[in-house]
């Protein structure tokens, strides 16, 4: 179960990691680029403005070395065309860009101007945006791609190991307490069985080798005694199979609860009868998937228990509803207390085998009744 368990966190976390890494990959190589081009842009298309205000004072013999200064610092290509459209200054930064200026459904920035002549005549600034960085940019992401996933999937794997540790450790650290809080509660659980039962032969057994009061009666106290050792011998044998629980495999199977609370009211029938209990059952719920012998227990100590604290005439209610929900409620009960809520050995095992199928159960009382329901899963 363990190691089922560690595969699966590792194997969880190693493929988010994976994906998370590779999410941002893919953020960077599209954003990035695109980002470049429109800051690169919008830097140029502000410079434009204060080159145009200086090539305006400017004579126009100078404006080709003052044009290539500005294409060289701002990483583009750019022109200076007259109205006409005629180049009147122009760079190139690459020597591979053959760009038309004058064509109109390039996407390029321009800034129009005048010179302050006595003559003015309009000229126009066209720049070119240089696409190779872009391009070295996104060629860089497609050729580090797979040296960036190795390392992703190396980071992962590595934190993946180191975090399925710690969980692992943790859960285990939980079952080692839980373990612990068993154990104590078994112990509590027998001590408490045990406690009144032993008291209880201790006592008749003294007061007959005394030979004192009532207990000089000894044919009568002998076979109260034997009863009483009875009774110690079966809390034994719960004890015995509380014991074992830990050591129980669950094999699920389809349960008729039906037909195992029937089972069981049969082997309390002679106590049933002597005490002249009503059982009511409603049973509308379907088959439900858990194992056979260990929900048999629970079954048999819920109502047994209902039996063995109920009065004389009381009446015993079995529901199984539609939502899986099975309850045990003894009525007429004088105080609403019983050996669930004492903490007994019934509890214990009770509780113990449904920890086991992950299942909840719940006990309610009121003045006269005690109600005890298990969840069983839809």
């Amino acid at each position: 179960m363990n190691k089922r368990f560690s595969v699966k966190i590792f194997a969880g976390i190693t493929c988010l990691l994976l994906a998370v890494g590779l999410l941002v990959f893919a953020i960077l190589r599209v954003f990035m680029p695109k980002i470049y081009t429109d800051e690169t842009t919008e830097e140029i298309a502000k410079n434009s403005e204060t080159f145009a205000i200086e090539l305006e004072s400017a004579p126009m013999n100078e404006w080709a070395n003052m044009l290539m200064t500005f294409c060289v610092i701002n990483n583009t290509t750019a022109a200076i065309l007259d109205e006409k459209g005629n180049e009147v200054a122009i760079f190139r930064y690459t020597v591979t860009d053959n760009v038309d200026f004058g064509r109109t459904d390039r996407d390029v920035t321009t800034y129009t101007f005048t010179v302050k002549t006595d003559t003015p005549k309009p000229y126009t600034m066209v720049f070119y945006f240089d696409n190779e960085p872009v391009e070295k940019v996104e060629n860089s992401f497609e050729t580090m791609f797979p040296i960036l996933f190795i390392v992703i999937l190396v980071i992962s794997l590595f934190i993946a190991f180191f975090y399925t540790r710690f969980i692992v450790n943790i859960k285990n650290l939980q079952s080692a307490l839980e373990e612990e809080k068993r154990r104590r509660n078994f112990f509590s659980a027998v001590s408490h069985e045990l406690k009144t039962p032993v008291t209880i032969l201790k006592g008749e057994l003294d007061g007959m080798i005394l030979n004192v009061g009532k207990f000089s009666d000894r044919d009568r106290f002998l076979q109260e005694a034997f009863e009483t050792t009875e009774a110690i011998e079966s809390l034994v044998k719960e004890i015995m199979t509380a014991a074992k629980l830990d050591t129980v495999e669950i094999s699920p199977e389809e349960i008729n609860l039906s037909e195992t609370a029937n089972e069981c009211l049969l082997k309390l029938s002679e106590l049933i009868k002597e005490k002249d209990i009503k059982i009511k059952q409603n049973f509308s719920g379907k088959p439900v998937i858990a194992d056979k012998k260990l929900i048999a227990i629970v079954i048999s100590n819920i109502i047994g228990n209902a039996v063995k604290h109920s009065p004389i005439g009381a009446e015993i209610e079995l529901e199984f509803n539609e939502d899986n929900e099975l309850s045990v409620c003894n009525h007429g009960v004088e105080t609403a207390d019983d050996s669930f809520d004492s903490g007994g050995m019934g509890l214990y095992i009770v509780k113990s085998s449904l920890d086991m199928h992950g299942l909840k159960y719940s006990i309610e009382r009121s003045d006269d009744s005690v109600k005890f329901t298990v969840f069983f899963r839809t």
